[in-house]
């Protein structure tokens, strides 16, 4: 089964967000609703935005990408980082996957299936185990 999920790119630094944004417009199964340079516009626009997943930086001005994941409630995101570091705060966060700078297209596209995986198993599994 195929499907286009609708992402949202957040990296303070302009140059690697256009990459990144390239990267995801060459993979026919990512639509990339919105692109920020600034972390706080973002979370002004949250409440309006319609997507299903999150690509972010960590190290970012003013805000992390570690605290813009808390905001994201049940959302997957992926995080895109030159820092390994922060690794184990992003899998305590439910990060579906890590990636470090500069990316690859083959290891984005795993992480874009990983996250597909994630959202199909969501969507498929009932509420309550017990009815």
């Amino acid at each position: 089964m195929s499907f286009t999920l609708k992402c949202i790119l957040i990296d303070d630094e302009i140059l690697g967000l256009k990459y990144l944004k390239m990267l995801c417009e060459q993979m026919e199964d990512i639509e990339v609703v919105k692109a920020y340079v600034d972390p706080e516009l973002f979370i002004n626009e949250i409440e309006n935005l319609d997507f299903d997943f999150c690509i972010l930086d960590i190290e970012m001005p003013k805000i992390n990408g570690l605290q813009i994941a808390n905001l994201l409630k049940e959302k997957p995101f992926i995080f895109s980082t030159a820092y390994k570091e922060y690794a184990v705060d992003a899998f305590d966060l439910d990060a579906t996957d890590y990636i470090q700078k500069p990316i690859k297209k083959e290891r984005l596209q795993q992480a874009v299936d990983k996250v597909k995986k994630r959202l199909q198993n969501n969507f498929s599994t009932p509420n309550n185990f017990y009815n």
